[in-house]
């Protein structure tokens, strides 16, 4: 459980010094890293999520 967490941590880290790096301007900000970005996050969630399931059952 631990691992899944700093996994989730790194992530929102990395998005969040991104933003800081541009000031939370959003007109600066480069779409396509922060899409590719999010979908990795999202991807890597539902992978965990269904791992545990495989595990489980």
């Amino acid at each position: 459980m631990m691992k899944k967490m700093a996994i989730q941590l790194v992530f929102i880290i990395v998005i969040i010094a991104y933003l800081i790096y541009h000031n939370f301007n959003l007109q600066n900000i480069n779409g396509v890293i922060i899409t590719i970005m999010i979908g990795l996050w999202v991807l890597a969630t539902v992978m965990m999520v269904t791992l545990d399931r495989s595990k489980r059952s």
